[in-house]
């Protein structure tokens, strides 16, 4: 087991500490969302994460985290509001066009200079006033408060171990004395947990395997 030295608080961590770091964290599966602003001139700005997370369902609170050295770091940092689309199984090619530095992002999506734009084809999408901003090390957790949303039934794109995958089937836990546990709302496992992603979903599976 790989067991790194603990770095002390004020001294960057090691090179290696960082690499071994980002491999564990790797293995925990996330979905993929593109994120937009407006510049100060109404141009738009995005890019690919997989840091996307709910806060609060009251009031309505997501979260999302970027790097301090992004090329997009002070757009995103000043803006009033963002959007975010939680990207389908069939994006991959769109997630690594808005990962990539320089590229034409928007080329084939409509966009209106006086909101930021969405991305068409995704599994849902929220519209979020800039609530609040916090720094974390070497990147700042920005929440925003949910103004609109909406969903559908698309695949999601999932990102797990530095490789885009999709989700390949259901796997229902049964609990032996009644049947497959779904969260229908009552279930006291679920409530126990505070899982809002599996709370939002009344009778949703309680969880998904994907392939490898």
């Amino acid at each position: 087991m790989h067991k790194p030295a603990i770095e002390d608080a004020g001294k960057p961590a090691s090179d290696n500490f960082q690499r071994s770091l980002r491999r564990a964290l790797g293995s925990y599966p996330t979905g993929v969302a593109i994120v937009s602003a407006l510049t100060e001139k109404r141009q738009p700005a995005g890019m690919t994460i997989n840091s996307f997370a709910s806060v609060s369902l009251s009031p309505p609170l997501i979260c999302w985290c970027i790097d301090r050295q992004a090329a997009t770091y002070e757009i995103f940092s000043r803006a009033a509001e963002f959007a975010l689309t939680v990207l389908s199984a069939e994006q991959a090619g769109l997630a690594a066009r808005f990962a990539t530095r320089g590229a034409n992002k928007f080329r084939d999506i409509d966009v209106y200079h006086d909101r930021p734009p969405l991305i068409p084809g995704g599994c849902a999408w929220f519209r979020c006033e800039n609530s609040r901003s916090l720094l974390l090390g070497d990147h700042r957790m920005l929440i925003g408060r949910v103004i609109d949303f909406g969903c559908n039934a698309n695949t999601p794109l999932v990102f797990s171990n530095g490789n885009f995958q999709r989700l390949a089937r259901v796997v229902e836990i049964a609990d032996p004395g009644e049947g497959p546990i779904r969260d229908d709302g009552k279930n006291s496992h679920f409530r126990e947990s505070g899982d809002l992603l599996t709370r939002l979903h009344s009778g949703a599976p309680a969880h998904a395997a994907m392939t490898r």
